[in-house]
């Protein structure tokens, strides 16, 4: 599972699009 999983780099690119969009947003209204 987790194998498929890092072999996804387009999923896993989008995880951490997504991570480094909402990270930014929850510190400033946190």
């Amino acid at each position: 599972m987790l194998g498929k999983f890092l072999r996804d780099k387009d999923l896993l690119d989008s995880i951490f699009v997504a991570i480094a969009h909402a990270e930014p947003r929850r510190i400033k209204t946190g």
